[in-house]
């Protein structure tokens, strides 16, 4: 087996059980007011600082209970099962068919649950469809949403070695595939999975970014149909300027983001994510403002779940992708133990033993 960066003797199990139920805990806290527009967030909940309750006036979320998952962190559950089934990573056909399982089990084929991508390339495979067949060069976040387990496992590659970047990403590729297989998606969930890996490696969030970027570009740079702007470029762009806002060196009248009044450091993220980065369900849009609420929230995973629940948008799925960012540089100790216990007791996850599995299977890579 190739030799790759990690310890054969690290217990990874805690961060592994910390990137998970970050993504839980981002998802649950952005699942009320998912697709409501900021004015509506206020109007429906103030300010949502807690576990809620989906809203009767949000179809999206309506019929959920508090601390509540949605299909953002389920199917991510459905990747960690793919590959514990595997004992490694899984190739594209295993990861469908346990995405397929979770929508077999909880019928997302008659609601309004996955997305356009998803949703047309799932109910392909459904119906005897090749993922090799399928052209769905989909732009949506539909897999950078499920992606976080496969940073838990997969070890990072020499970045000097280009046979290995590729094998890395080949592996990135095999789960995004089945709904998702534009490089940009390949390069968005590619930014994502570096980013978790090197940080359980140990690598401070300044380093783990500069790897995630440079995993990122060069899975942009292979070639397809989609002309769409580099994940890389947006999220280095992005977080560079929240950095010179946060420093006073611009402002946000600077960028033509009109505000009312003085803002705390929180504020003017949440400004800026909204009407610079944007909070669509477009990929480019989702990673980049993940990673600036992250880096917002000084990687405070509660901190990070509330400023994603308040933006408007696509809040599940950039509260999961973004707190799953930040409990990577973490650990459980970060977490309130209620709000675990919470999250376990309504969505039945099974984190903990799933974690230990895990960190089995990436000891398995080094």
């Amino acid at each position: 087996m190739e030799q790759q960066h990690g310890s054969i003797s690290k217990d990874y199990a805690p961060s592994i059980a910390s990137v998970l139920y970050g993504q839980a805990l981002g998802d649950a806290y952005g699942m009320p007011s998912e697709l409501l527009s900021f004015k509506k967030v206020k109007e429906l909940f103030g300010e949502i600082d807690s576990f809620e309750a989906g809203h009767p006036e949000n179809p999206a979320s309506a019929h959920f209970v508090a601390a509540e998952i949605t299909d953002d962190t389920q199917m991510a559950l459905a990747i960690c099962d793919a590959i514990i089934e595997a004992q490694g990573i899984p190739s594209d056909n295993l990861v469908a068919k346990h995405i397929l399982i979770w929508a077999d089990f909880y019928g997302v084929w008659d609601k309004n649950i996955l997305g356009p991508s998803s949703s047309k390339a799932l109910s392909a495979i459904k119906n005897g469809s090749s993922i090799d067949e399928l052209e769905n060069l989909g732009t949506t976040n539909g897999c950078v949403m499920r992606i976080a387990p496969l940073g838990c496992v997969l070890p990072l590659p020499n970045l000097d070695e280009p046979s290995g970047v590729k094998r890395f990403l080949s592996h990135i590729y095999a789960c995004t595939s089945p709904t998702h297989k534009s490089k940009v998606a390949l390069s968005a969930a590619s930014a994502v999975v570096a980013f978790i890996s090197a940080s359980i490696e140990g690598e401070n969030p300044e380093d783990a970014l500069d790897i995630a970027l440079k995993i990122s570009s060069t899975a942009y740079a292979l070639e397809d149909e989609v002309f769409y702007s580099n994940p890389a470029s947006r999220i280095a762009g992005a977080t560079f300027l929240y950095k010179q806002i946060k420093a006073g060196k611009i402002t946000l009248s600077d960028l033509s983001i009109d505000i009312d009044a003085d803002l705390c450091a929180l504020d003017e993220a949440a400004y800026f994510i909204r009407e610079y980065v944007g909070t669509t369900m477009e990929i480019s849009d989702t990673v980049a403002s993940a990673f600036v609420a992250a880096f917002a929230s000084n990687f405070k995973v509660r901190t990070c779940a509330k400023l994603c629940a308040n933006l408007g948008g696509d809040t599940d799925t950039i509260g999961a992708i973004a707190c799953a960012i930040c409990a990577s540089q973490g650990s459980l100790e970060n977490f309130d133990t209620n709000e675990l216990d919470q999250l376990e007791a309504v969505n039945n996850l099974g984190i903990k033993e799933k974690a230990k599995m895990l960190s089995d299977i990436r000891k398995s890579y080094v």
